[in-house]
C-alpha cells in the first residue's frame, strides 16, 4: 500500500487531535441611528427657540480704567432658523460712521460631542471663529480656547474670547463677549437685546 504524504496524514489526523468546535451563534446586528433619524429640531436647539424673531440691539463697551460701561450704537437684528432647523443665525451690523462692523453668528448643537457650537464671521479681518461650550445655569457659555481659531488683538498677540448668551427672559437677552487676558476672563463688549417681534417673519 503506498504511503500517504505527511501533510495528508496530518490533515486526516486533525479531527482526532482537536475535535472541531461548534460554530458560534451570531449576535444580532446592533441598530444604529440612521441619517433620517438625525434630522429635525433637537431638544437642545429647541432650548434656543427664545432667540427667534427680531430685536433692538444696543452695544456697550467696558472701560477697565474707569470700571464702567460706555454705551454705543443701537441697531436691529433678527435670529432665524436655517437648514432643517439645525442652526440659528443672525447678523449684527454695527454702524460706525461710514464703516459698518458686520458679524454673522450661527449657533448649533453637536449631538456627537454633546456640546453647543457657535461659528462667527466678521468683516474686519475676515476670520471664521469657532466656539464650543454648554449651558451654565441660564447662560450659554462658549469659548475658543481649544478650537484653534482665536484671532490676534491690536498688538498682534493671539487672544481667546468667550461668548456668554444670557437669556434674561423671553423679551431680553444679553450677549457678553469676554477676553482671556492675564490668565483670566475679562469683560469686553456686551450686546443688549430687547424683543421687537417673535418667531419667523
Amino acid at each position: 500500500m503506498p504511503k500517504l504524504p505527511l501533510c495528508l496524514i496530518g490533515a486526516l489526523a486533525l479531527p482526532l487531535a482537536a475535535p472541531m468546535a461548534a460554530e458560534p451563534t451570531q449576535s444580532p446586528p446592533v441598530k444604529t441611528a440612521g441619517i433620517a433619524e438625525m434630522t429635525g429640531l433637537t431638544p437642545e436647539m429647541e432650548r434656543l427657540s427664545v432667540l427667534e424673531g427680531s430685536w433692538r440691539v444696543s452695544v456697550e463697551q467696558y472701560r477697565p480704567k474707569r470700571d464702567e460701561w460706555q454705551s454705543g450704537e443701537t441697531f436691529t437684528a433678527r435670529f432665524v432658523r436655517t437648514i432643517d432647523n439645525h442652526f440659528l443665525e443672525t447678523q449684527l451690523v454695527v454702524p460706525q460712521g461710514s464703516f459698518g462692523y458686520v458679524t454673522d453668528i450661527m449657533f448649533s448643537w453637536d449631538r456627537f460631542r454633546m456640546e453647543y457650537r457657535a461659528v462667527i464671521r466678521e468683516n474686519l479681518v475676515g476670520l471664521i471663529d469657532v466656539f464650543e461650550g454648554t449651558f451654565e445655569g441660564g447662560t450659554l457659555a462658549l469659548d475658543n480656547r481649544e478650537t484653534g481659531t482665536a484671532g490676534p488683538n491690536l498688538n498682534g498677540a493671539i487672544e481667546p474670547n468667550r461668548l456668554r448668551l444670557e437669556i434674561v427672559d423671553k423679551g431680553s437677552l444679553i450677549l457678553h463677549i469676554d477676553v482671556w487676558r492675564d490668565d483670566q476672563w475679562r469683560q469686553g463688549t456686551r450686546y443688549r437685546f430687547s424683543r421687537l417681534t417673535f418667531g419667523a417673519p
